[in-house]
């Protein structure tokens, strides 16, 4: 922190963690895949025996999420909880606080218990997500942000982003249908 620019610098590091842990990401899908072929599963756990090796990897991905559930949910906690800010009494914050934060844990895991084959809505969230948020908004902000000034050399900011805005709409579509068509293939 004593240096903030080095966290997004192009060797910063925030661009070194997701490239690790992209790599990290692709190597495990890779080798899962090498290793299960076409039988595959959303979660490499699921291809797993019943051996004590695998039951030792099971059951430390469960108390990783377990443990870390409610850090990964702090930000959308916080817009909840920003919201319901002028409707809690003074003096009752911190039960308020908890109040909220349980009924969201609650909420997100009866909604897993409720939903048999969540994969697939995952698949569909992540897709919409992933190349909207993802791809789309970053790439028109971006044409925004420079547009008066500094859109580079033959406009090459402009062309990026339209490249970038041209593969979100396509994974939109693309990941979209088939999020769909496996929902309504699961749920028949």
């Amino acid at each position: 922190m004593r240096r903030p620019h080095k966290l997004v610098s192009g060797v910063g590091v925030l661009n070194a963690a997701m490239v690790f842990i992209t790599l990290l990401y692709g190597a495990i899908g890779f080798f899962g895949y090498l290793k299960y072929g076409d039988d595959v599963k959303g979660s490499i756990t699921l291809n797993m025996g019943d051996d004590i090796q695998s039951e030792i990897v099971k059951v430390s991905v469960a108390l990783a999420v377990f443990f870390t559930y409610g850090l990964q949910f702090t930000a959308c906690f916080e817009v909840v909880r920003k919201a319901a800010q002028p409707h809690i009494g003074k003096g009752r914050e911190i039960v308020g606080f908890y109040i909220i934060r349980n009924l969201l844990i609650f909420g997100t895991v009866l909604f897993g218990i409720a939903v048999p084959q969540l994969a697939s809505v995952i698949s569909l969230v992540g897709s919409v997500g992933f190349s909207v948020l993802g791809l789309f908004l970053p790439a028109i902000t971006e044409t925004i942000v420079f547009w008066n000034g500094g859109l580079g050399w033959g406009r090459w900011r402009v062309w990026k982003n339209v490249g970038l805005a041209i593969i979100a709409i396509f994974a939109l579509i693309s990941g979209t249908s088939v999020a769909i068509r496996d929902i309504f293939s699961n749920y028949q």
